[in-house]
């Protein structure tokens, strides 16, 4: 088990409505990644990565 700490996150902005906080874990091909939501993410379509293995939780936030 990797401890990733809260500061050492990397933000990826995907949209207005979608923001990524990417989690390393020591390995280019593996990430954790948490997704907060805001509405509609793509505005239409579906969204894929294609770069690297990863699991994400998604969750909604709530302003």
């Amino acid at each position: 088990m990797k401890i990733v700490k809260k500061v050492q996150r990397k933000l990826l902005k995907n949209s207005r409505e979608c923001d990524a906080f990417e989690y390393g874990l020591g390995c280019d091909s593996l990430v954790g990644v948490v997704v907060e939501v805001r509405g509609r993410h793509p505005e239409k379509g579906r969204v894929a990565n294609l770069e690297r293995e990863g699991r994400a939780y998604i969750r909604e936030r709530v302003r």
